[in-house]
């Protein structure tokens, strides 16, 4: 898992090519190939089983970058 925080920069942390969960629509499927994030949002992503290797589905989202739900 990573770390990556820059103040003001939109996308950091995320990879070259990479789709992020807010980029998907209800109802995809999806393996998680890395969460970049700081330790604690890592941690209890990890806690709720979403780590590399997790296939996730998306239930629904935010059309306003809200929350999104996901299904493990």
């Amino acid at each position: 898992m990573g770390y990556r925080w820059r103040w003001g920069k939109k996308g950091v942390g995320q990879r070259p090519g990479g789709t992020t969960l807010a980029d998907l629509g209800p109802g995809t499927e999806a393996v998680v190939r890395g969460v970049v994030a700081g330790y604690n949002v890592a941690r209890r992503l990890a806690d709720m089983g979403i780590t590399p290797g997790t296939v996730v589905r998306v239930v629904r989202r935010n059309v306003l970058m809200g929350p999104v739900e996901v299904e493990v």
